[in-house]
């Protein structure tokens, strides 16, 4: 599957979790489900993704579980049903499954498949967050930013998208350098403002450049620099981003 020791095949993979699969391996059973899920090594089927995550599920797979609660809360290769979701992803947090932590809290939160409660939110994302999922440490930066389900503390929401942002996740990039312009948390500091921001537009998040080419034309917290503006907010316009256009409409 990777190419390890031998060169890459997905199909040889695939021949390979499928044997163990039918002798009921577990971790082989998610796999070949995985595989359809994404077309890999096989024409994507989505049905039989379902059927392999469930041979996993039956024997308490926590990976499985959580991703057999995707295939329910999108509604591939099943009918949508946001409480079984629901279900399932309890059974992966509980088995220790970050994913599913995450997934459990995002459903708490949002109160998909579960009556709507930010307090379980928060502390099954710090149980996901506390394993290193960039995702859930996103999210605790967010709770904590906004004062949901926990009480309103920049300096934490700052500290939860480092961790996330050290990761590489563009989102938390983008909110960290927006509290380096700011001084929500931190201190305010144009060198980090940019860096991070630089950070997520590399990604191709156009909100980050937009952000850099504002910050450049305004002149906060960085020097003006008219040439850097539009080079920025070109940058998000040719990424779709109608107020980057806007702002190159005035110049």
């Amino acid at each position: 599957m990777r190419g390890e020791g031998v060169p890459k095949n997905e199909e040889e993979a695939v021949r390979r979790f499928q044997n163990a699969a039918e002798q009921g391996f577990a971790p082989a059973q998610r796999m070949l489900g995985l595989c359809y899920a994404h077309g890999i090594g096989v024409p994507q089927s989505q049905g039989e993704a379902v059927r392999w995550l469930g041979r996993a599920v039956e024997q308490g797979d926590a990976v499985a579980l959580y991703n057999l609660g995707v295939c329910y809360e999108q509604g591939k290769g099943v009918a949508q049903d946001l409480s079984l979701a629901f279900r399932l992803y309890q059974q992966a947090a509980e088995l220790g499954n970050p994913d599913g932590q995450q997934a459990l809290g995002t459903s708490y939160g949002n109160g998909k498949g579960v009556v709507k409660d930010e307090g379980k939110a928060v502390w099954w994302l710090i149980q996901a967050a506390n394993q290193g999922l960039a995702l859930a440490q996103y999210n605790l930066g967010v709770y904590y930013q906004d004062g949901k389900g926990v009480e309103k503390n920049d300096r934490k929401a700052a500290e939860w998208f480092r961790k996330a942002a050290l990761q590489g996740m563009a989102s938390a990039q983008l909110n960290l350098g927006a509290c380096y312009v700011s001084g929500r948390g931190v201190p305010i500091d144009g060198e980090e403002a940019v860096r991070w921001l630089t950070r997520a537009a590399e990604q191709g998040n156009p909100k980050a450049s937009y952000n850099l080419g504002f910050l450049y034309e305004s002149g906060k917290v960085v020097a003006r620099n008219s040439e850097l503006a539009v080079r920025w907010y070109t940058k998000a316009a040719n990424l779709g981003y109608d107020p980057a256009k806007e702002r190159l409409g005035r110049r």
